[in-house]
């Protein structure tokens, strides 16, 4: 309940911790990612469902589901609030804190900030997207990155356009990828899946989860293939028409402010 007149904030110090680690970052200091993990724990803390006694009746100790809906809600609304400024024939995709566009710059009317609360743009000359969490990127100088979560990486230190591992979401595998896509995907006419590799780690929860047993899986590192389905499948809806190909994009990352 909230009290009038109270000026106690209680999420004030992300501020400060935001503050260090992006000096960190700047500064090249790996440790920047604690602090990047521990900002980014907030909502799943808030929202956490694990840890119930129903004996008890005791809510885990951080559980506040109004906190955890105002960070997902106040999100939304910038985005929201963003999108209406963006012609539909210019969006490519919209992630959870961030927009990809074609939209001109100059015509967002947004200036980049790297403030708390703020909008983070990024510009790229050519953006191969197949969904959230999975693109290939060139920045202005002609540089690729690539964004491949769940899928594992090149463990032979290739270059972006020499990489031709097996399993590797490379350069050339997401090219060859999204010419295999038709536009207009439905029910009755899918897109194929992406096939790749995910490796992980199995702890002592996986390894009593598993049929085989426990010692032969504990503490050993399995790869198993992965697939991933963009477009009408799964929680991710990718509205695009074909390949996802775009030259000149723009990302537009909001730096959501916390406990305001």
């Amino acid at each position: 309940m909230g009290i009038s007149g109270a000026k106690t904030r209680p999420f004030g110090w992300i501020q400060e911790m935001y503050d260090e680690r992006r000096q960190w970052k700047h500064d090249g200091n790996p440790a920047q990612v604690a602090l990047k993990l521990c900002m980014n724990s907030m909502y799943g803390k808030l929202a956490q469902r694990i840890g119930w006694d129903p004996i008890n009746r005791r809510l885990p100790p951080w559980h506040q589901l109004e906190w955890a809906g105002w960070v997902t809600s106040y999100t939304r609304a910038k985005l929201f609030n963003m999108l209406r400024r963006i012609p539909f024939k210019h969006l490519i995709a919209v992630e959870t804190d961030g927009i990809y566009t074609t939209m001109n710059r100059q015509d967002s009317a947004l200036s980049h900030s790297e403030t708390l609360g703020g909008w983070e743009i990024t510009e790229y000359q050519e953006v191969m997207y197949v969904q959230s969490g999975l693109a290939w990127l060139q920045d202005s100088d002609g540089n690729w990155t690539e964004k491949r979560r769940g899928l594992d990486p090149c463990r032979l230190g290739h270059t972006p356009s020499d990489c031709d591992c097996k399993d590797v979401f490379s350069l050339t595998a997401c090219q060859n990828y999204l010419q295999t896509l038709q536009p207009n995907p439905d029910r009755f006419n899918q897109w194929i899946p992406y096939v790749g590799a995910t490796t992980r780690f199995i702890g002592m929860g996986l390894a009593l989860a598993s049929a085989m047993p426990t010692d032969t899986r504990h503490c050993v590192w399995e790869t198993k293939p992965r697939e991933i389905l963009p477009g009408i499948g799964g929680k991710r809806f990718t509205c695009v028409g074909a390949a996802s190909h775009a030259i000149g994009i723009q990302r537009i990352r909001g730096r959501s402010r916390f406990g305001h």
